[in-house]
């Protein structure tokens, strides 16, 4: 696959978000049942050194690319401060006929900033620059970029457009905050545009999306080729699906108790046929069905009993119950952050 080939598309691009534990290949197979994204990242696939990187991430990025029903892509996504290793990951890839990669320049955690990738790298665009030189001479096909507007603060955001331009990437991937605001918090759309519009290669918009129907304005907005959704996602897997029919009808269908027990049952059904034990996937239900807690309701009561429940019947019993008022929360936004940026000059 060359990921390059997502740009031909006229629409808003639609792309499923990397997010490490949780985006694996079962769970990248009951999305892609629901529909609506152009394709997916992989969870980064660490490199530790030269000569070491995660086996676990590179073995689900070849489930994908074995399984012949796939239709939807998926884009491998390396983080690394290593030459030699991210070098070493990207020939493996090739020996599989897997010839794109994005490399992640935005991860925010600890680690990440203390082995000199990840977000650290969006602050120093030289020595991210040698790294992308690298990877530019071995990657025959899509090199993409996903990074933020800075670490600690935007005063490097220039330099680091400068280096992307430099660097030869086909696209760039742009997460609007800072590092040190993680994945909640302000939001900087202005600084975005900024950025977009000094790319010499298009951009993808990333980071506090969750309202469909101010999607693609967004995207128009900031000048981006498309949007990039990670835990919006998580907690309305029916996102993208909604965009697709918000596009023809102008309208939002939210999801029935049977679409929401369906996903879950899904998913089981998708890590049994992993061999998953039962007690791992009761572990993995209980997990993401957090991520559908909305802000303002009252589902800390429902995930509270929820999480007692011991067997992965008694989860979905309980769970085939869930109060219409939470229910109703479901597909809703779960922000504002846009508001007033969408409407502004």
């Amino acid at each position: 696959m060359d990921s390059r080939e997502l740009l031909i598309k006229k629409e808003p691009l639609l792309i499923v978000a990397p997010m490490q534990g949780v985006t694996d290949y079962p769970y990248r197979k009951v999305l892609e049942n629901i529909g609506g994204m152009d394709a997916f990242l992989s969870e980064y696939i660490v490199v530790s050194d030269k000569d070491c990187y995660a086996k676990r991430e590179i073995k689900d990025v070849f489930k994908s690319w074995n399984d012949p029903d796939a239709v939807i892509p998926l884009i491998p996504q390396v983080i690394s401060s290593s030459i030699e290793g991210a070098l070493k990951v990207v020939r493996d890839l090739k020996r599989k006929g897997i010839e794109s990669i994005d490399v992640n320049m935005g991860c925010p955690t600890k680690s990440a900033i203390g082995r000199k990738c990840g977000a650290w790298q969006s602050e120093h665009p030289k020595e991210a620059k040698v790294l992308l030189d690298a990877l530019r001479k071995e990657v025959p096909k899509g090199l993409s970029v996903k990074t933020r507007i800075g670490q600690t603060t935007t005063n490097s955001l220039i330099d680091l457009i400068d280096m992307l331009n430099e660097s030869g990437c086909d696209f760039v991937t742009l997460h609007c905050r800072l590092a040190t605001k993680g994945y909640h918090g302000e939001v900087f759309p202005d600084k975005v545009l900024e950025a977009a519009l000094n790319l010499k290669v298009p951009m993808i918009y990333n980071g506090g999306i969750s309202d469909p129907t101010q999607l693609d304005q967004i995207a128009q907005k900031s000048n981006s080729k498309g949007v990039m959704v990670g835990r919006g996602i998580m907690q309305n897997p029916w996102l993208f699906k909604q965009v697709r029919e918000f596009r023809i009808s102008g309208e939002i269908k939210y999801p029935t108790r049977n679409e929401f027990l369906g996903f879950f049952e899904h998913l089981d059904d998708a890590y049994a046929g992993q061999n998953c034990l039962e007690s791992g996937r009761l572990k993995k239900m209980k997990q993401l069905i957090t991520t559908f807690k909305h802000p303002g309701s009252d589902w800390d009561v429902f995930l509270q009993n929820c999480r007692r429940t011991k067997l992965i019947h008694d989860f979905f019993a309980f769970i085939k119950e869930i109060p219409d008022e939470l229910l109703q929360t479901i597909g809703k936004p779960t922000n504002q952050y846009f508001e007033e940026w969408l409407v502004s000059s």
